[in-house]
């Protein structure tokens, strides 16, 4: 986080936000407020409670394309609700411009939740389906006793990638 312009912490809970990430954040060397004067004058925090879902449509809330990084753990255990993760991926991942590469997102995850579906497994391929995303599992995590654990990386499909093209074909 050090050197960010920006840093926005979401989750679905607000509670979670109050009680655990802004503390957490504190207790790392990171002030939350604007006022402080041992403050990183240039790195902004926000903290958004709430869906996904309502998150990708509010241009108040998340500028289209501003993320050079984002980062996801524990959020695509529910299959019901990979849409809403794809959709605010598209919206904050930064694209590739003349001047910028694409922007990243890793998402970190059990490979499978036992019990509702969803995973790392489901939620690559759901990402892979339309095209518009090229994913890879950079690590997978496991200590032969609990669930494994996979980290996605998410990037934007390169134009002429023939697999992601094929699927926008596909779509159209």
């Amino acid at each position: 986080m050090r050197g960010a312009r920006e840093v926005v912490f979401a989750d679905y809970n607000p509670d979670v936000l109050q009680t655990l990430t802004v503390p957490n954040a504190r207790a790392n060397g990171f002030s939350t407020d604007a006022s402080d004067a041992n403050r990183v004058a240039t790195t902004t925090f926000r903290f958004l409670g709430g869906d996904w879902g309502s998150l990708s449509r509010s241009a108040s809330l998340l500028e289209p394309g501003a993320f050079d990084v984002v980062l996801a753990a524990e959020t695509v255990y529910e299959p019901s609700s990979f849409e809403k993760h794809v959709e605010i991926l598209k919206r904050a991942v930064r694209r590739k411009t003349t001047f910028l590469e694409s922007g990243v997102a890793f998402v970190a995850a059990k490979s499978y939740y036992f019990g509702v579906g969803g995973g790392a497994r489901s939620f690559r391929a759901r990402l892979e389906s339309d095209g518009d995303f090229a994913v890879e599992c950079v690590q997978t995590l496991s200590d032969g006793a609990s669930n494994v654990r996979e980290i996605l990386k998410v990037t934007w499909a390169e134009q002429g990638d023939e697999r992601s093209e094929a699927r926008r074909r596909a779509r159209a």
